[in-house]
């Protein structure tokens, strides 16, 4: 196993990662705040053979990110981290600088870095104009449901259910709350699931969250209701995110 301690001081950062393998194998790199419990940055797996690189997208972070690469096989003596680099991470403000958007950015980033161990109850934005309900999981009609989270479209108060946001890396938490924030604050049409998936992404590609994660988001939610609308829900998120790099200054005038 490889581990290393990154100062990254809480600023956008992009990190890459080289590493050899003697075998083809699957490979986990995490990256995670030491401090507070089951607060991931990242947390994928990928097959490598010869040299692969990873590359750790943190729009968010902690003063010293722990970054640990591990063989799934278990062979890390066949595992060699070659190189470890450090950059400034690649953010189109545009997409978010509007001073509402940036509330509500900053209310969830700080949510999102202290989910796992917060308690259940309600908690608000520094100027009170956004509320999250803190559940262990959101009911109706007295029965649990699956969702993670949910907006009201009468007064935009959020619920979240703690049981599923713990298991979830940072970005994963962040697609699904500016998901939420979208339908009520951004979407011209309250109710539409995908013009609140765009808007969500908009502003979670901006600030320069991992693509992998975003996938991750949807597809996790999708998993328990695999139905031709959420087929084609994801279509076009897919769309979207395979267009952003050379489309970012149009979605985000």
């Amino acid at each position: 196993m490889n581990e290393f301690k990154i100062p990254c001081n809480g600023k956008p950062t992009s990190l890459l990662l080289k590493v050899r393998v003697n075998m083809p194998m699957k490979v986990r790199v995490m990256a995670y705040n030491p401090n507070v419990p089951n607060t991931y940055y990242t947390n994928r797996v990928k097959t490598v053979s010869g040299q692969g690189e990873f590359e750790i997208r943190m729009p968010q972070n902690c003063e010293n990110v722990i970054v640990k690469v591990v063989a799934l096989n278990g062979a890390n003596n066949q595992l060699t981290v070659e190189s470890v680099t450090k950059h400034e991470l690649e953010q189109v403000s545009n997409c978010y600088s509007d001073k509402k958007i940036m509330s509500f950015v900053k209310f969830a980033q700080e949510f999102s870095e202290k989910a796992s161990i917060l308690s259940k109850g309600t908690y608000y934005s520094d100027d009170r104009k956004y509320r999250i309900d803190y559940f262990d999981v959101i009911t109706q009609e007295g029965r649990a449901i699956a969702t993670p989270a949910r907006i009201s479209n009468i007064n935009g108060r959020m619920e979240v259910a703690k049981r599923s946001f713990i298991n979830y890396t940072v970005p994963m938490r962040m697609a699904i709350l500016l998901h939420e924030y979208s339908h009520f604050n951004l979407n011209r049409i309250q109710h539409d699931e995908v013009e609140a998936d765009l808007n969500a992404l908009r502003i979670y590609l901006g600030l320069g969250y991992p693509v992998i994660e975003a996938h991750n988001s949807f597809l996790n939610v999708f998993k328990n209701t695999p139905t031709e609308q959420n087929k084609e829900r994801y279509q076009y998120i897919k769309t979207f995110i395979d267009n952003f790099p050379s489309m970012k200054h149009k979605y985000c005038l």
